[in-house]
């Protein structure tokens, strides 16, 4: 029996514990004019729970029978059945301590004597239409914590990219920081050949550390970042970030059209997380042209949107790749061939970062000819200070 949807609509197997002729003779009448089946059951009161255990989708006592082991019949019914539906027959309400039993999980009562088939049937259709909120809450419940039970994996994976990035950092950056002091002596007293394994080392240390800063960058929630929120300059930030990958483009001989506002383009937002989106997107786009290519940044605002658009003519995307690119450690296939070292975590954090904000990515590559990735994000109002 599918208990979460039995009771959403009239009708359905009825179990009724009564043993008055004239009780099962109304119901009888009522519930199956309605499209109920019925089934009755007049044995010993600790017996109830196994027949509805072999399909019920509502319960009807007859108190006249129970007396008051009526409350430990629909207890012990309620624990074991928490979606069905159930119904007492009463006479006095307080002699036959109805209100306790609707206490221990009954749904509704009746007083005797039942005012005909028609009565019961009125009942039923109201029960019904309860159970069915209480059914769709129950629903809603259930939902929540399958959707908890997913994303449980995600978060312990988080938390552990977390810790190892934070003990694993401080003793890099250590070893980071002597490398450059040796890297800093003259090569009389270092020695040429020493001198190209330090300057390798220190450039493997430096691409750790960018890994881990990732790693931490995605394994930040949501709820950790939103209160930094800050005003951002955007213009300025992606000015920042092309002059800091300038010296590379000129190395590789690149063609940069950059089109970034002069004035301010003001933006709420996290600007640790921002900066993340336009470094990675830039930095790839180097990385991944070739020398004497051409990259185009344009920044802007449209239709109460602010976008961010980087193309290249680098290697570009495998068509079916396309899909993959924004997990997790995943790097085409292409890519790892043109740079044999990296993460796999930069795009995931830009969409991530960029979702945070309540935006998407659009991406239009193909393999030889380039990528573009625009960046959409919603303009919000600024929050007003208390007082203003």
């Amino acid at each position: 029996m599918d208990f979460l949807s039995s009771m959403s609509r009239t009708g359905g197997k009825v179990l009724a514990v009564a043993d008055d002729p004239v009780v099962r003779g109304v119901l009888r009448t009522g519930l199956e004019e309605d499209g109920w089946s019925v089934a009755f059951y007049s044995g010993r009161h600790d017996g109830v729970a196994a027949s509805v255990r072999l399909g019920a989708d509502c319960l009807i006592l007859d108190m006249g029978m129970l007396g008051r082991s009526a409350v430990d019949v629909v207890r012990s019914v309620r624990r074991d059945f928490p979606a069905l539906a159930i119904l007492v027959l009463a006479g006095d309400p307080q002699v036959d301590d109805v209100f306790e039993v609707i206490r221990s999980g009954a749904d509704d009562f009746i007083r005797k004597p039942v005012n005909g088939p028609e009565h019961i049937s009125l009942a039923m259709r109201r029960l019904s239409m309860y159970r069915a909120c209480i059914l769709d809450s129950l629903k809603l419940r259930l939902e929540r914590e399958r959707i908890r039970e997913q994303e449980r994996p995600q978060q312990e994976r988080l938390r552990f990219f977390r810790f190892a990035s934070h003990e694993i950092k401080s003793p890099l950056v250590a070893v980071c920081s002597s490398l450059r002091a040796v890297q800093e002596l003259s090569v009389q007293e270092v020695g040429p050949r020493a001198r190209g394994l330090v300057e390798r080392s220190v450039h493997r240390c430096e691409q750790m550390l960018t890994m881990l800063n990732e790693m931490l960058a995605i394994s930040v929630d949501r709820s950790d970042v939103r209160d930094y929120y800050d005003e951002t300059d955007l213009a300025q930030l992606v000015r920042e970030t092309l002059s800091s990958v300038a010296p590379v483009m000129e190395e590789k001989g690149h063609m940069l059209c950059a089109d970034v506002p002069g004035d301010p383009l003001l933006f709420w937002c996290s600007r640790q997380g921002m900066e993340k989106v336009v470094e990675n997107l830039l930095s790839n786009a180097v990385r991944y042209t070739p020398a004497g290519g051409r990259i185009e940044v344009q920044l802007g605002v449209r239709q109460g949107h602010v976008f961010l658009r980087v193309e290249d003519t680098g290697i570009g995307i495998p068509a079916e790749e396309k899909e993959r690119v924004f997990e997790e450690f995943y790097r085409a296939r292409n890519a790892r061939k043109v740079v044999s070292f990296g993460s796999g975590l930069g795009l995931a954090l830009v969409r991530k970062v960029v979702r945070e904000h309540g935006g998407w990515i659009d991406l239009v590559s193909e393999e030889g000819k380039g990528s573009t990735f625009t960046v959409w994000l919603p303009i919000r109002r600024l929050p007003v200070e208390p007082g203003a």
